[in-house]
This record gives C-alpha cells, structure tokens and sequence, in this order.
C-alpha cells in the first residue's frame, strides 16, 4: 500500500541542546569558509545536515519524544482543561441521561394517577344518580317519593 502522506513534509523538531548551543555561522572564524573567499557559490552540505533522519510523526507521538519538546511542554495546562471538559461533559450527559429516565417514569406514574382519577370520578359519578339512589333505597326498605308533595293554603 503507498503512503498517501508521501507528498507531506514532516516536521522535525530539534533536540533542546541543539537549541541551546551556537550556531556554527557564529562560531566559525573567516578563515574557516574557503568557500566564500573563493567566490564559490555553490553551498556543500555539512556531514550532520546530511545524517539527520526525519522521525515519523507517529513515533514521535507513541514514542513521547513529542513530551519533551518546548512547544508541548507548553501545552500540558491547555490539555489539562481539554481534559477537564471532556470530563464534566461526559459527566454531564450521565446525569441527564438519568434525569431523562427519572422523567419518563415520573410521566408513566402521571399517566396511571389520572386514568385511575378518571375511573374513580365515573364511579361516583354513577353512585349520585337517582336511579342507583332508589334502587340501593328499596333495598333497605324505604321508598321514594314519587308524588309531588301535598300544599298546604291558608284559608
């Protein structure tokens, strides 16, 4: 399979002592440059430019070569917080996920209260009408009033 980063250019990242040594343009005398003095412009390569290897990013990553540069020392509190949000993200979707079940039921136990207030009002809806009334009466032995009562005039 080819590489399809082959194109890509990888970083190189220079070791914390080369950082903190000179230069060698710095440190090097007029003496030292016969290529200049000769007016030769063609620039030879140094044996260390030419031995350097380029290291995949992927070991720099797994390796923890990449811990221990400047710019990822750096970074450490950034990551920190990442971190930090990612966890009271996570934390925060638990708790309503369990808030959202807490609902559901609360919503299910709402449903059966009303059906069995429903249920109930009929039942003493049907108790107060006035056939159940007469009927639950002739069974005890009373009877209800069918007449209109008598009127009494004053003479």
């Amino acid at each position: 399979m080819a590489n399809r980063f082959a194109h890509i250019e990888e970083p190189v990242f220079q070791e914390e002592t080369e950082l903190l040594s000179p230069k060698k343009s710095e440190t090097a005398s007029p003496s030292d440059a016969p290529e200049a003095s000769t007016g030769d412009s063609t620039p030879e390569a140094t044996p260390t430019e030419g031995k350097k290897k380029k290291t995949s990013w992927m070991r720099m990553v797994f390796g923890g070569e990449m811990l221990l540069t400047h710019n990822a020392l750096r970074q450490i509190p950034l990551a920190m917080l990442i971190l930090l949000f990612c966890i009271a993200i996570v934390s925060n979707r638990y708790t309503m996920e369990n808030l959202r079940k807490e609902i559901i039921q609360t919503r299910k136990e709402i449903d059966e209260l009303s059906m069995q207030q429903i249920q109930l009002k009929s039942q003493y809806q049907q108790s107060i009408k006035i056939s159940t009334i007469a009927n639950s009466l002739d069974s005890a032995g009373v009877k209800l009033v069918t007449e209109p009562p008598l009127t009494l005039k004053r003479k």
